[in-house]
C-alpha cells in the first residue's frame, strides 16, 4: 500500500483482468511509466501472449477519478517533480476544486493562486492585514475596538479553502 500523501498508482494486466485475474502492483507515480506487460508478467511466470495492454485500476493521492491508461498519468508525474512533497496535496485539493485546464497551464494557475497552509482562514485573514499594513499607524487603544471577524468576510469572498491533511487549511486566492 502507497505512503501517505505519496501519489501511486495499481498497475495491472487489462487482459488478465478481462479472463477473471488480477495480476498487477503498487508503483511510484514517477515509476508508473517503466512498467511493462513483461514485467508484471515474471512475477506470476505465466506468458505475456497477447496481453498488450497495462491499465491503471486504483490510485492513491491523485486528483483524478476512474480508471485510466499509465500514460495518462505522466503528466502527473512530471506536476509531483515539479511541485514536490510538501505542495502536491495542496494540489490535489485544488484539482478537485473543479480546474481543469491542460496540464502545464494548470501548474501556473495553481502557483498564482495557491496562498499557503493556515490553521484557520482567520489566521490567514490576519496576517494578510499585517502584509498590508491595515493597521499601521493606528494607536493601540483603536485597534483593540477593531473586528477582525467582519473584516475576515472580505477576504474569504476573494479566496476559496480546503482542509490540509494533519489539519489546517489550504488557501488560494481566486482568479
Amino acid at each position: 500500500m502507497p505512503e501517505e500523501n505519496k501519489p501511486s498508482v495499481w498497475i495491472g494486466c487489462l487482459a488478465c483482468y478481462n479472463e477473471g485475474h488480477l495480476l498487477g502492483e503498487w508503483y511510484d507515480l514517477n515509476d508508473a511509466q517503466d512498467v511493462t506487460v513483461e514485467m508484471l508478467h515474471e512475477t506470476v511466470r505465466r506468458p505475456v501472449g497477447s496481453h498488450e495492454e497495462l491499465w491503471v485500476f486504483d490510485k492513491e493521492n491523485l486528483p483524478i477519478d476512474g480508471e485510466c491508461s499509465p500514460l495518462d498519468i505522466a503528466p502527473w508525474a512530471t506536476a509531483y517533480e515539479r511541485l514536490g512533497d510538501d505542495l502536491w496535496p495542496a494540489f490535489c485539493a485544488w484539482e478537485h476544486s473543479g480546474e481543469d485546464t491542460e496540464q502545464d497551464a494548470s501548474l501556473e494557475a495553481f502557483e498564482d493562486q495557491y496562498a499557503g497552509r493556515w490553521e484557520s482562514f482567520a489566521d490567514y485573514a490576519r496576517d494578510l492585514a499585517d502584509g498590508i499594513a491595515l493597521l499601521d499607524g493606528v494607536r493601540e487603544e483603536i485597534t483593540r475596538y477593531f473586528d477582525w471577524q467582519a473584516w475576515t468576510r472580505d477576504p474569504e469572498q476573494e479566496h476559496a479553502t480546503a482542509i490540509a491533511p494533519g489539519g489546517g487549511v489550504f488557501v488560494f486566492r481566486s482568479v
